[in-house]
């Protein structure tokens, strides 16, 4: 069960059957499955589309393979096949998410020099992902919000939650040297509430919002409070 999951195992009993049906399913042996059931790349990606959404929108415990395969057009056997239950699909959509800003942030901060530099680069990143993509947006929101739900602790995010997991590799990353728990806590959350209210910014219609000099200026901020956060 992925990190983001172990937190909602005790919430288990408010799953809708759909998702009872999921989870219990066994991941069948390679010598076990059934031709009939294997899923083609293309269709692969279409379910971690489809499940994202989904996920993003009603959350874990809300969402049944059922109603993914309805919306993907994939079947059930097929997703079971390939993914085995929703939990290790929930979490390979979050890899499927995260992989690619992973990748572009490591290659970003390898090129740069000093920690302040790269800090700059992470946090900078992660906003501009955050604000481009809804869906990753969400999904963040969902594996952070379950998990505080549950355990209440914010010395339990790096342990369970997938997104501070990363999140914070990437700053262990930037900065050379171990990062505590509440510094990866501290940061992702403030980047989150930065994103709210550039969200909530752009729907208004205030005469002196302008997207492209506020967003500048809000990630000029964000950076420097960020900095702040790490003592750099």
């Amino acid at each position: 069960m992925p990190r983001a999951l172990r937190a909602t195992a005790a919430r288990r009993p408010e799953a809708s059957p759909a998702d009872l049906e999921a989870d219990i399913k066994p991941k069948m042996n390679l010598d076990g499955r059934e031709r009939r059931g294997q899923i083609k790349p293309a269709d692969i990606e279409t379910v971690l589309e489809v499940a994202g959404q989904l996920f993003a929108d009603h959350g874990f415990d809300g969402v049944g393979i059922r109603l993914i395969a309805e919306k993907s057009g994939v079947s059930m056997p097929s997703i079971f096949y390939h993914f085995g239950s929703k939990a290790m699909l929930y979490e390979e959509v979050l890899e499927y998410k995260y992989q690619a800003t992973n990748e572009m942030v490591l290659r970003a901060i390898s090129s740069l020099d000093s920690p302040k530099e790269k800090l700059e680069c992470l946090i900078g990143s992660f906003y501009d992902m955050l604000i481009r993509d809804q869906t990753f947006l969400l999904l963040t929101h969902r594996d952070i919000g379950d998990v505080i739900a549950s355990k209440g602790r914010p010395d339990f995010i790096n342990e369970y939650s997938y997104v501070f997991s990363v999140f914070a590799k990437l700053l262990e990353a930037a900065l050379d040297r171990p990062v505590e728990a509440r510094v990866a806590f501290s940061l992702v959350s403030l980047i989150m509430g930065f994103c709210e209210l550039t969200a909530l910014m752009s729907r208004s219609e205030l005469p002196t919002w302008s997207s492209d000099n506020w967003y500048a200026e809000q990630r000029a901020e964000l950076i420097d409070v960020g900095k702040r956060i790490c003592s750099i």
